[in-house]
């Protein structure tokens, strides 16, 4: 869905131009925290899409949600050793020192993920 061509349809729909300044104006503020708001990363089925990896790689870093309703930090792992293919989700901790350890495998049904977004720069603090 194109945001911004909804957003001209609903204009024309609503009046927009035959409107007072101040309703113009409440409708693009409106306009914008919408557009804020579908920016955010949304929860992806495991039935519909998985994380695209390359074999015997360090895989994919999500969040993932699974059939109880824990939220995991995990990686989608693909493996493939001596003929085996294998694809999994693999839960791990980070240190102090920002070294991961504690790999293994989730072994609870996922249900949705998304990808982490991008940590924060210096700009932002």
């Amino acid at each position: 869905m194109d945001l911004q061509k909804e957003i001209e349809k609903l204009k024309v729909k609503a009046g927009y131009d035959g409107k007072p300044q101040q309703w113009q104006y409440g409708f693009d503020l409106a306009c914008r925290e919408l557009a804020k708001h579908s920016k955010q990363p949304q929860w992806i089925s495991v039935e519909d899409n998985l994380p695209e990896t390359e074999p015997n790689t360090d895989g994919v870093v999500c969040a993932v949600v699974c059939s109880l309703g824990n939220v995991y930090r995990a990686r989608y792992m693909h493996d493939v050793d001596a003929g085996v293919d294998t694809k999994y989700w693999s839960e791990f901790a980070v240190g102090y020192n920002g070294v991961e350890h504690e790999h293994y495998e989730i072994n609870a049904k996922i249900t949705h993920w998304m990808p982490l977004p991008e940590p924060p720069t210096k700009e932002c603090e």
